[in-house]
C-alpha cells in the first residue's frame, strides 16, 4: 500500500475490532504491514532531513568560528538561537569586509551587496525561516572561499552524530514550521550560473589550476579549483590529494600525448596550444566528479563493512544508521533481532563463501521487521488477555474467546470449567504484576497460560479428594506430588496431618462461600497451610522434647506462615509455661496425638491472654506507672473480667501495684488476682461514694466497713461516730486536694489509718478525766506517729492536758465534749504558744535581775522596755530611779537556801518552774526543787515602775501652751513665706511668655536653616555643572529664584490668625493626634514601613523632625531615639532577610539617625577624636603614593628636572618592572612606613572614643545589633567582621605585604570598639524618662509645625489607618474618626476679603499655608489601664485643683473648717478675681507661641463655677475619693493637702529648670543666628554670580551685534519653533499675516515684545530674561 494510503488503512483498524471474525488474521496483518511500512519509511526520511540539517548547522559554525578566530559555547541545536540577534553574523561581515562593516557598527548591519543569498529580518530574528539563513551562510562561505577571503566550509555528513534525541527534536520542529527545506547541493551550480566572469578571466583560473597541479601542492591545487573564476563545482576539500593525484596522471598523460602529436612552429603559443598539454575546464570537471565518485563508493564500502564487522560484537545501531548507506525502517527497539538475523546471513555465506552485500543486509532489516510484526500482533492478543484477567470480575465470554483463538493450540482445555480458569489465571496474572509491575514484564506468556490451565484442572482434582469423607489421601498425595504445583517443603510422612489441615481449611470456606469456586482452596493457600503445619508440628515437637529452647520455639511463633498475631519475643518463657500447662491438660482428657497438639487458635488465645497479663505487669512496675496500658490490658477480652469500672482505672492501678508488690519478682497477677483487685476497688468507691453523700448513710457505711472483700483490722462499732466524722474530713480533705475523681479517692490504707487513729482519738478523750495517773498512757498516745501531731514536746505533756481540759470546758455549753484530731492538734500548738510566751517571759525577769546584780542600767533600760514584759509608761530619763528602786528591793530580800529554781505565776498551769543555771522548763514540780528568795517576779517588778513614773508626769498637763507657743512662731514664718512667694508670681507671666517665644523661634529657624542648607547644597551642584557646561543658565535661575523666596519665607509666622474661626477647634484633634504620633512609635514605625521608599524618604525628611520638634529637649529627643528603635526594628523584622542586605543596602532609619546627629552634634566629638591625628596629616607634605608605577614616574620626572635631559629610562612601565629599581623600593618602603603611623595614631584615636559619640547614634547601633543577633543568632558577629574587614594585601599586591600586621592589630581593635559603639544604657535610663512621665509633667509638650504639614500628614495617617492601626479599639482610630475627613489647605485658611483675582489668590494661600502654629499637644487617653482607674486619677487632680483656690480665698484650721466656713461677698468676688487672671494668662501664653490649647475639663468647669459650687463640688469629689480609700477625712485629708504641699514645691523646681532652659535656648539661638548670616551672605554672591553671568551674555552678544536691532518673525515661523503655541482669535492659517517683533532694551536682562497684524499695531509687553529662564526650567 501506498504512503498516502496509511489513513484509510487506520481508519479500517479503528472500525474494526481486533477479533472481529469479519476480519482475518491475514487481512488484519496486512493492513497493519502497510500502515507500519509507510511510517516507518516516513520517519526514516523525516530522521534523514533532520539529520542533513543538523549537519549543515554544524558547518556553518565551524565556519564562522574560523572566520571570527571565537569559539561559540553552545551546541548545534542552540546554535539557530545564538543567530538571533545578529552579533554572530556583524562578526562575520567584518571578517571578509571590514570597509563595509567596521567592528564599531558591528550592531547596524546592512548586507545589501549580497543580493543572491539574502535571508529576511524575520526569517532570523523570528525564526520563521532558519534553514533558508543556514542556507545562505553556506552561498556565502561558499562564495568568499572562492573569493580567497575566508576559509572553505568543511562537509561533516557522515563525519558526525547526533543523539536520537537531537535528531527527534530537529524532526518535530521542522516538520511543525512546515518549511521546504532548501538544496544545499546545488549551490554551487546557483553561484557558476549567477556570478558573470569575462574569459580572460576565466583563462587565468584554468592556467593558475594547471600550475597548481604541476607544482604538486594538494591545498594549492584545490585552492585553484575553488576560485570563483574557475566555475568548477562540487570540489570537497577533504580530497585534495587525490584530486592531486587524478589530476597529475590526467594531464601527464595529456602532455604525453601533446608530445607526439606536436608538429610545426612553436614560435606563436596559443590558447589551443597551451591545451594541448593541460587540462582544460571540463577535463579538470570530469576528473573532480570521478574522485568523487569513487570516494563515496570507498566510504559506501567502508561503512557496509563496519556493519558486517559489528554483527558479532559492536554498535551495531550506528554502524546501520550510518548516512551514507541510507538503510529503511531501522527499528532502534528491535536491534537485537536484527543482529541475530545478521549472524544467520553471515553463517550462511560464510558456507557458501560469499561476501554479505548491500541487498541482503536490507533484506534481513525487512525480515526482522516483519517478525517483530508477527510477535507483535501475538502480543496484542495476549495484552488483551491480560487487559481482561485485571478486570474484577473476568469477562469469561471473551476470555474464552481469547482461549480458544486459533492462533494458540491450549491443551487440556474444558470451556465447562472457564470460570475456574479465570480465577486461576487472574491469581497467576496479579502474582506476576505484584513481582514486575504493569509492565510488559508483568503479561502473561502463551506457555504460562498453559501451565495456568494444567493447575487449574490439578486443583479441582485436589478439592475433589478433600471433599470425600474420608479424604481420598492417595490423590491428595498425588496431587501434591505433582510438578504442576511445585510445591515445595512437603513431608510426606505428615500426610495425615496435611489432610486434617486442608480438609479443615475446606470446610471453613464452604461454610462461608458455600459450594463454588470461591470455596476452592487454590495453590498459594494449599502451600501456606502446608508450610504452616510443618512449622505447628515443630512447634508442638519442640514443646514436649525440649522447652528451654527459647530459641527455637520463637521462631516458629514468630514464622509468617503461623499467622499468630502479636508474638513477643520478650513473652517467649511465659508462653512456653501456658503451652506445656495446656498440653498437660490435653493429655490428662485424651491419649490421641493429634487431639493433643496444641492448634493455630490454642496458641493464639495463650499468647494473646498471656501479651495482656505481661503487658499489665509491665505497666504497673514501670516509673511512672503507663495507665494507658494498665486500661488497654484491663480492657482484653482474653482476660474476661468482670464489674470492671474503666473510669477508675487509675484507683484498680494503685490496687494491682500494691497486689504486685506483695509478690515475688518473677511472679505476675493472674486473672483471679487481678478481679479480686478490682472486686476491693469497687467497694472502697462505694464507700468512698458514701462518704460523699449528705448526710452519709451510717447503715451502709458500717456494712462497708464490715465487707469480708475490704477485710478491714481493728473495727469497734462503738467508734462508728467517729469512724464517720473522720472519714468524711479525711474524705473532704482529698477532694479539696485533688480535683481528678480519681486521686481523690480514699485507699484501704487510708480507710485503715482512719480507723486506727480514730481509735487512739477516742482513748484520749476517755484519758482525759483520769490523768496524771495515766500520764505514761497519754505520752503514747500523744507520740503516735499515726496521728503525728505537729510541734509535739514531751516534756509539755501537762501543759497540753490543761489545754485540752480547757477546750472540752469550752465546747461544753454547745453540748459537745468530745475533741477530735483537730481540737487536739489546736491544743498542741496553743500549748506550744503557752510555752514560749512564758518562757521569753521568765528569761526577760531573769534579764532584768541580772542587770540589777551586775548595776547595768544601760541594759537595765533595754530590758525594761521590751515589748515582752509590756510594762507600760517606762521612761528613759528614770533609769536612775527604776534602778535605784529595784535594787533596794532585790536587797532587802533574803537570800534563801541559794537554790537555783524559781517558781512563776502564768495563766494556765499556774506556775512554771525555772533553773536560773541550766535554763531548764517545768510545769511539774521538780524533784530538787528549792526557791531563790532573792528573785524579782513580773508584778513585783511593775509595780515598782508604775510608782516612780506617776511622779513624774506633770510635764504632760503643759503641752496645750506649747503647742500654743509653736503655732504662733509657724505663723509667722508661714506669712513670710506666701510674701514672698507673691513677689516671685508676678515675676512668672513675663517668664513663661519669653520661654515661648524662644522655642517658636528656634524651631522656626532650625526648619528655615535646614531647607537653606539644603538649597544652597543644590545651589552648589547646579553652578558646578553650570562650569562644565552640563546643564543651561535657566536651571540655575530657578534654583536661586526659590532660595530667594525660601529666605523671604524664613520670618513669615503669622500663626493661628490665619485660619477660619470656625475651624479653630479643629486643632484640639490634631493636638491628640499628634501626640500620640509623638508618644507612640510604632504608628510611624509601620507608616515609614508601609510607605513606598520614594514617598517614605520625602515623608522623613519633611515631617519626623517637625513631629518631635527637632529634638529640642530632653523629651523629645528621647522619643525620637524611640522611633529610631521601633522603627529599625520594624524593619528588621519584614524585610532583612540575611545580614548582607542590612549591610548592602542601610536601612531608611539608620539614614535619618546619621542625618539628625550631624552638624553641631557630632561635629565637636569629631574633632575631638580625629583632631590630633590628622592635623599633622594635613599640615605634612608627606606624599603617600603606594603604587609603584606612580613612583617611578615621579622619580624619573624628578632625574629629568635635574638633569634638564630626558631619560633614556622607559617611561610606560607596569607595576612589577618598576619594583625592580632599588629607588622605587625604598621610597615605597619609607611611605609604608609612614602611613603604618598614620594608621595606628588614626586607631588608638578611635578605639578608646565610643563614648564620645553621640548617644542617638549608639543607641541605634545597638538595636540594629540586638534586632540582627534574635534575627540570626548563628550569625552574631559577621556584621561587625563585615564592618571591620581584615582584608590583606599578601595574595593580590604583594609589595604591601608589610601593611599586613597592622592592618591585623587595627581590625581587633576596631572590633572591639564596633562592640563598645553598640553597647549604650537603655534611652529609658539615660534620660530618666517611661511611659508614666508625661503625667508627670508640669507642663504639656508644645510642637511648632505648619498648615500644609498638618494637612498632608493628617492625609497621609488616614491613607495608612489600616496598616498602622489594624485593631477596631485603636486609639488612634478614635482620634481620626473625631477629626473626619483630612481637610485641605484651602478649607483651613481664611483669605483676606480684597483677594478676587485666581493666580493671587492661590499665591495667598500658597504663602498662607506655610504658617506656623503651636500646638500643644494633649491627650484623650489616659494611663493604660482600666477606665475606673483615669477616673479616679482626673477626680484626684481636679480636686485637688479646687482645694487649691479656695484656701488662697479662706482661711481655718483644717480643711473640713474652710469646706465648712459661711462665704462673704469679698471672698466670692477674690475667687473670681483669681479665676480670670488665670484664664488671661493662659489666653496671653497662647497669642504668643501662636497655639491653641485644648481646654481641659477642669478649666471650663473653673470658668463657670462660683465659689459656693466649687466647695460643694470638693466636698463630693473628697467623699467619693475616700469611698475608694484615697483619703480620709479622720486624718484631716492629710494624704491631699500632702499632694498640694508637693505641687509647690515643685514649681520651684519648675522655675529653675525655666531659667536653665532660656539659657540653653539663647545660646541656641545665638549659633542659629550665626548660621543664618552665613547662608544669606553665601547667598548674596550667589545673586552677584548670576547677576554677571547674565551681563556677561548680554555683553557676548553686544559685541557681535554693534547696535541694538530688533528681529522680526511672522506668528508661522515662531508657531514651528514652536515658540507661540496660540493665538486667541485667530486661525493658524492666518498666523502668516502677523508679525512679532522682539527689540532689546537697555537693562541686558528685559527685551520687549510688540505683534502687528497688516496695519493693526497691538500693545507691547516687558519680558524678563530671568523669569522667562525659569518658566523654561518648569
Amino acid at each position: 500500500m501506498a504512503l498516502t494510503d496509511k489513513g484509510e488503512v487506520q481508519m479500517m483498524l479503528r472500525q474494526k475490532d481486533v477479533l472481529d471474525p469479519a476480519l482475518t488474521r491475514r487481512e488484519i496483518s496486512g493492513l497493519r504491514a502497510r500502515v507500519q511500512a509507510a511510517e516507518i519509511m516516513d520517519e526514516e526520511r523525516q530522521k534523514f532531513i533532520a539529520y542533513q540539517y543538523l549537519c549543515r548547522l554544524a558547518e556553518a559554525k565551524d565556519w564562522i568560528e574560523r572566520c571570527i578566530d571565537e569559539n561559540i559555547p553552545v551546541s548545534v541545536n542552540e546554535f539557530e538561537n545564538t543567530l538571533r540577534n545578529g552579533v554572530l553574523l556583524a562578526k562575520l561581515s567584518n571578517a571578509f569586509a571590514k570597509e563595509v562593516v567596521p567592528l564599531k557598527r558591528i550592531y547596524d548591519i546592512d548586507q545589501a551587496k549580497y543580493e543572491i543569498f539574502h535571508p529576511e529580518t524575520v526569517d532570523l530574528y523570528d525564526q520563521k525561516n532558519m534553514p533558508k539563513v543556514i542556507y545562505c551562510i553556506h552561498a556565502v562561505a561558499l562564495y568568499c572561499y572562492k573569493l580567497g577571503k575566508t576559509p572553505a566550509i568543511t562537509s561533516f555528513t557522515g563525519k558526525i552524530s547526533f543523539t536520537d534525541e537531537e535528531i527527534l527534536e530537529k524532526t518535530v520542529e521542522l516538520k511543525s514550521r512546515g518549511l521546504k527545506m532548501p538544496m544545499f547541493n546545488r549551490i554551487g551550480g546557483i553561484l557558476t550560473k549567477e556570478i558573470k566572469v569575462d574569459d580572460e578571466t576565466f583563462f587565468k583560473a584554468i592556467v593558475a589550476v594547471n600550475r597548481a597541479i604541476d607544482d604538486e601542492d594538494a591545498p594549492q591545487t584545490v585552492v585553484a579549483m575553488n576560485h570563483i573564476a574557475a566555475r568548477l563545482v562540487d570540489i570537497d576539500p577533504d580530497y585534495a590529494d587525490y584530486y592531486q593525484e587524478k589530476l597529475f596522471i590526467a594531464k601527464n598523460d595529456k602532455a604525453s600525448q601533446a608530445a607526439i602529436d606536436t608538429t610545426g612552429d612553436t614560435n606563436e603559443l596559443t590558447e589551443d596550444d597551451y591545451f594541448r598539454t593541460n587540462l582544460k575546464h571540463n577535463e579538470i570537471q570530469n576528473v573532480v566528479s570521478e574522485v568523487n565518485e569513487e570516494r563515496k563508493d570507498f566510504e559506501m564500502n567502508m561503512a557496509l563493512q563496519a556493519v558486517i564487522d559489528s554483527i558479532e560484537e559492536g554498535d551495531l545501531l550506528n554502524a546501520l544508521k550510518n548516512p551514507l548507506l541510507m538503510f529503511s525502517a531501522i527499528d532502534p527497539s528491535i536491534i537485537h533481532i536484527y543482529r541475530n538475523h545478521l549472524k544467520a546471513l553471515k553463517a550462511k555465506r560464510d558456507q557458501e563463501d560469499t561476501e554479505i552485500s548491500y541487498d541482503d543486509i536490507q533484506l534481513t532489516i525487512k525480515n526482522a521487521n516483519e517478525e517483530m510484526k508477527r510477535m507483535n500482533y501475538q502480543q496484542s492478543v495476549l495484552q488483551i488477555l491480560n487487559n481482561l484477567l485485571d478486570s474484577n470480575p473476568v469477562n469469561c465470554s471473551k476470555l474464552k474467546e481469547c482461549l480458544e483463538n486459533e492462533y494458540f493450540e491450549f491443551t487440556n482445555l474444558d470451556v465447562a470449567y472457564i470460570e475456574q480458569y479465570s480465577i486461576v489465571m487472574r491469581r497467576g496474572r496479579l502474582e506476576k504484576v505484584v513481582i514486575n509491575g504493569y509492565g510488559e514484564e508483568g503479561l502473561l506468556t502463551s506457555d504460562e497460560i498453559q501451565q495456568l490451565i494444567n493447575q487449574a484442572n490439578l486443583l479441582r482434582e485436589l478439592n475433589n479428594a478433600l471433599d470425600c469423607d474420608p479424604v481420598d489421601n492417595v490423590k491428595l498425595e498425588k496431587c501434591l506430588r505433582s510438578d504442576t504445583f511445585a510445591l515445595h517443603d512437603v513431608e510426606f510422612e505428615w500426610l495425615g496431618v496435611y489432610s486434617i489441615c486442608l480438609k479443615r481449611r475446606r470446610v471453613e470456606k464452604m461454610k462461608i462461600y458455600g459450594n463454588g469456586n470461591k470455596s476452592f482452596l487454590y495453590l498459594d493457600e494449599i502451600q501456606r497451610l502446608i508450610l504452616q503445619t510443618n512449622w505447628l508440628i515443630i512447634l508442638n515437637k519442640a514443646i514436649d522434647e525440649n522447652p528451654s529452647d527459647q530459641s527455637k520455639i520463637s521462631e516458629c511463633l514468630l514464622s509468617e506462615y503461623m499467622d499468630v498475631e502479636d508474638v513477643r519475643s520478650e513473652n517467649i518463657m511465659q508462653y512456653t509455661i501456658m503451652f506445656k500447662l495446656l498440653k498437660n491438660e490435653k493429655a490428662a482428657i485424651s491419649d490421641d496425638a493429634d487431639e493433643i497438639m496444641l492448634t493455630i487458635k490454642d496458641i493464639q488465645v495463650i499468647v494473646s491472654r498471656e501479651n495482656a497479663l505481661l503487658t499489665l505487669d509491665r505497666s504497673i512496675r514501670a516509673e511512672p506507672i503507663e495507665i494507658s496500658k494498665v486500661r488497654e490490658s484491663l480492657r482484653s477480652k482474653v482476660l474476661n473480667l468482670l464489674n470492671l469500672r474503666m473510669e477508675i482505672a487509675s484507683f484498680y492501678t494503685v490496687l494491682l501495684k500494691e497486689e504486685r508488690d506483695s509478690k515475688d519478682h518473677d511472679e505476675i497477677l493472674r486473672e483471679n488476682d487481678i478481679q479480686s483487685c478490682i472486686d476491693e476497688a469497687n467497694v472502697l468507691i462505694d464507700l468512698n461514694n458514701c462518704l460523699a453523700e449528705d448526710p452519709v448513710n451510717t447503715t451502709k457505711l458500717k456494712g462497708y466497713l464490715d465487707d469480708h472483700i475490704l477485710r478491714l483490722s481493728d473495727v469497734n462499732m462503738d467508734n462508728m461516730i467517729l469512724y464517720t466524722s473522720s472519714l468524711v474530713a479525711e474524705r473532704k480533705q482529698k477532694m479539696n486536694a485533688f480535683t481528678d475523681s480519681n486521686k481523690n479517692l480514699l485507699s484501704k490504707s487510708e480507710v485503715n489509718r482512719v480507723i486506727y487513729s480514730s481509735n487512739i482519738i477516742a482513748a484520749i478523750n476517755e484519758g482525759l478525766d483520769y490523768y496524771p495517773s495515766n500520764q505514761e498512757q497519754f505520752n503514747i498516745w500523744l507520740q503516735d506517729k499515726t496521728l503525728a501531731f505537729n510541734g509535739l514536746q514531751l516534756s509539755l505533756v501537762t501543759l497540753y492536758v490543761k489545754t485540752l481540759q480547757e477546750m472540752r470546758e469550752e465546747k461544753s455549753p454547745a453540748g459537745e465534749k468530745f475533741l477530735d484530731f483537730i481540737d487536739i492538734q489546736n491544743s498542741v500548738t496553743r500549748g506550744n504558744e503557752i510555752h514560749d510566751l512564758n518562757v521569753s517571759l521568765v528569761r526577760f525577769v531573769a534579764k532584768v535581775n541580772s542587770m540589777i546584780e551586775a548595776e547595768d542600767q544601760g541594759g537595765l533600760l533595754v530590758a525594761l522596755q521590751s515589748p515582752i514584759l509590756s510594762l507600760v509608761g517606762v521612761s528613759d530619763g528614770l533609769i536612775a530611779d527604776y534602778f535605784a528602786a529595784l535594787k533596794t528591793a532585790k536587797d532587802e530580800r533574803s537570800a534563801g537556801n541559794g537554790k537555783d529554781w524559781v517558781k512563776h505565776e502564768t495563766e494556765i498551769t499556774n506556775y512554771i518552774y525555772y533553773n536560773l543555771s541550766s535554763e531548764e522548763f517545768a510545769y511539774d514540780t521538780p524533784e530538787d526543787y528549792a526557791s531563790n528568795g532573792k528573785f524579782l517576779t513580773k508584778i513585783e517588778i511593775e509595780q515598782l515602775i508604775i510608782s516612780i513614773t506617776e511622779r513624774y508626769n506633770l510635764y504632760e498637763k503643759q503641752i496645750p501652751r506649747i503647742i500654743a507657743i509653736q503655732a504662733l512662731a509657724r505663723g509667722y514664718l508661714a506669712r513670710k513665706m506666701i510674701k514672698q512667694r507673691k513677689y516671685e508670681l508676678k515675676r512668672l507671666l513675663p517668664a513663661v511668655v519669653k520661654l515661648q517665644k524662644l522655642r517658636s523661634h528656634i524651631v522656626t529657624s532650625i526648619r528655615a536653616n535646614l531647607k537653606l542648607e539644603k538649597d544652597l547644597g543644590s545651589m552648589d551642584v547646579k553652578i558646578g555643572l553650570l562650569v562644565k557646561n552640563r546643564i543651561t543658565l535657566q536651571d540655575v535661575v530657578h534654583q536661586n529664584r526659590a532660595l530667594k523666596k525660601i529666605n523671604k519665607d524664613v520670618s513669615n509666622v503669622k500663626g493661628i490668625d490665619v485660619m477660619i474661626k470656625e475651624k479653630t477647634s479643629q486643632l484640639e484633634g490634631y493636638q491628640s493626634l499628634f501626640y500620640l504620633l509623638q508618644t507612640e512609635p510604632k504608628y510611624l514605625a509601620k507608616l515609614i514601613f508601609e510607605m513606598p521608599q520614594s514617598r517614605s524618604n520625602r515623608f522623613v525628611e519633611a515631617a519626623i523632625l517637625t513631629i518631635f520638634n527637632y529634638a529640642a529637649n530632653s523629651r523629645e529627643e528621647f522619643l525620637l531615639i524611640k522611633l529610631f528603635n521601633t522603627a529599625l526594628q520594624e524593619e528588621i523584622l519584614h524585610r532583612v532577610n540575611s545580614i548582607e542586605d542590612i549591610i548592602e543596602n542601610i536601612p531608611l532609619v539608620v539614614k535619618l539617625a546619621i542625618q539628625f546627629n550631624r552638624g553641631s552634634r557630632s561635629q565637636n566629638c569629631l574633632k575631638e577624636i580625629f583632631g590630633a591625628a590628622i592635623q599633622p596629616i594635613i599640615n605634612s607634605k608627606e606624599d603617600y603614593n603606594l603604587d609603584p608605577s606612580n613612583i617611578y614616574k615621579e622619580w624619573l620626572h624628578h632625574l629629568e628636572s635635574i638633569s634638564g635631559e630626558a631619560s633614556q629610562l622607559p617611561h610606560n612601565i607596569n607595576t612589577a618592572q618598576a619594583l625592580k629599581y632599588p629607588e622605587v623600593k625604598k621610597k615605597l618602603a619609607d611611605c609604608i612606613a609612614r602611613l603604618k603611623v598614620v594608621i595606628s595614631n588614626i586607631v588608638t584615636a578611635i578605639a578608646p572614643a565610643a563614648e564620645k559619640l553621640p548617644y542617638a547614634l549608639r543607641c541605634v547601633a545597638m538595636t540594629l545589633r540586638k534586632c540582627l543577633e534574635k534575627k540570626f543568632p548563628n550569625d552574631k558577629d559577621i556584621a561587625l567582621k563585615r564592618i571591620a574587614v581584615n582584608n590583606k594585601f599578601g595574595n593580590e599586591t604583594p609589595y604591601l605585604s608589610p601593611l599586613d600586621d597592622v592592618i591585623s592589630e587595627s581590625f581587633e581593635k576596631l572590633r572591639i570598639f564596633f562592640n563598645e559603639v553598640s553597647t549604650v544604657e537603655e534611652p529609658g535610663e539615660r534620660f530618666q524618662l517611661d511611659q508614666y512621665s508625661e503625667y508627670a509633667m508640669l507642663r504639656k509638650a508644645t510642637i511648632y509645625i505648619s498648615i500644609r504639614e498638618i494637612c498632608n500628614i493628617h492625609k497621609l495617617v488616614v491613607d495608612f489607618e489600616n496598616e498602622i492601626a489594624p485593631n477596631v479599639d485603636d486609639p488612634l482610630r478614635e482620634v481620626l474618626s473625631d477629626l473626619g475627613t483630612p481637610l485641605s489647605e484651602t478649607e483651613l485658611i481664611e483669605l483676606p476679603a480684597s483677594t478676587n483675582d485666581p493666580i493671587a489668590v492661590e499665591a495667598v494661600i500658597e504663602d498662607l499655608a506655610k504658617t506656623e502654629v503651636c500646638l500643644t499637644l494633649t491627650t484623650r487617653f489616659d494611663l493604660k489601664g482600666d477606665n475606673k482607674t483615669s477616673d479616679v486619677s482626673s477626680l484626684f487632680n481636679g480636686t485637688k485643683k479646687l482645694i487649691e483656690d479656695v484656701v488662697r480665698v479662706q482661711k481655718g484650721s483644717s480643711l473640713a473648717d474652710v469646706l465648712d466656713t459661711h462665704l462673704s461677698v469679698p471672698e466670692s468676688e477674690k475667687y473670681r478675681g483669681i479665676i480670670s487672671s488665670r484664664a488671661s494668662k493662659v489666653a496671653l501664653i497662647s497669642q504668643v507661641t501662636q497655639s491653641q490649647e485644648s481646654a481641659s475639663p477642669g478649666t471650663k468647669i473653673e470658668k463657670e463655677v462660683s465659689l459656693e459650687k466649687a466647695k460643694f463640688k470638693i466636698k463630693e469629689g473628697l467623699q467619693a475619693l475616700e469611698e475608694k480609700g484615697l483619703t480620709s477625712s479622720k486624718d484631716g485629708y492629710a494624704i491631699m493637702l500632702r499632694e498640694i504641699a508637693k505641687d509647690i514645691l515643685n514649681r520651684r523646681l519648675y522655675r529653675k529648670n525655666r531659667k536653665i532652659e532660656i539659657l540653653k535656648l539663647r545660646e541656641a539661638q545665638v549659633a542659629l543666628d550665626t548660621k543664618t548670616d552665613d547662608y544669606v551672605e553665601q547667598m548674596d554672591y550667589y545673586n552677584k554670580y548670576i547677576k554677571t553671568c547674565i551681563e556677561n551674555m548680554a555683553m557676548s552678544n553686544k559685541k557681535k551685534k554693534d547696535k541694538k536691532t530688533a528681529l522680526k518673525f511672522t506668528a508661522a515661523r515662531l508657531q514651528e519653533k514652536s515658540i507661540v503655541l496660540s493665538i486667541t482669535g485667530l486661525q493658524p492659517q492666518q498666523y502668516k499675516n502677523v508679525v512679532i517683533e522682539i527689540a532689546p532694551t537697555d537693562d541686558p536682562s528685559k527685551f520687549k515684545m510688540h505683534a502687528k497684524m497688516v496695519t493693526t499695531t497691538m500693545d507691547s509687553i516687558l519680558l524678563d530674561f530671568e523669569h522667562l529662564l525659569e518658566l523654561q526650567y518648569e
